[in-house]
């Protein structure tokens, strides 16, 4: 499904990064997508709609993000129960990105995100095509 409202084309990760509310430093689930404006996220508990969190993303541990990181404010937007996983998936938009906020997740989409359309994946290992 399709939503007018999205500005950028939402990259799935390749690796579910852990999502933390920064405040009370609790896991609240794993990003299995992301945009400049915000991402997906799943988990076995939902969050509030409307409610606003500081969100900190773990991010991988490769030389690529080593001394980096990713925190921002975010508001729930959607909620949608998955019955059959048990499993709830919430987009969460990102409501004060900065310059070096968007490098990450650059680094991110060009690292472990991929579409339909893009035909190489960045690896530790090197690049990988794919037909």
């Amino acid at each position: 499904m399709a939503n007018s409202n999205r500005r950028e084309t939402r990259r799935t990760l390749m690796i579910y990064l852990d999502c933390l509310d920064e405040e009370s430093k609790v896991e609240v689930g794993k990003i299995v997508d992301i945009t400049y404006d915000g991402f997906m996220l799943m988990s076995e508990n939902p969050i509030a709609l409307g409610k606003g969190s500081l969100y900190r993303i773990l991010l991988p541990g490769t030389a690529a993000f080593a001394g980096k990181e990713l925190k921002s404010r975010g508001i729930c937007r959607w909620v949608r129960k998955d019955d059959l996983q048990e499993l709830y998936y919430m987009g969460i938009a990102f409501l004060n990105t900065g310059e070096l906020d968007q490098g990450v997740i650059d680094l991110l989409i060009s690292r472990i995100g991929f579409s339909n359309g893009q035909k190489k994946i960045f690896t530790a290992a090197g690049d990988i095509e794919y037909k």
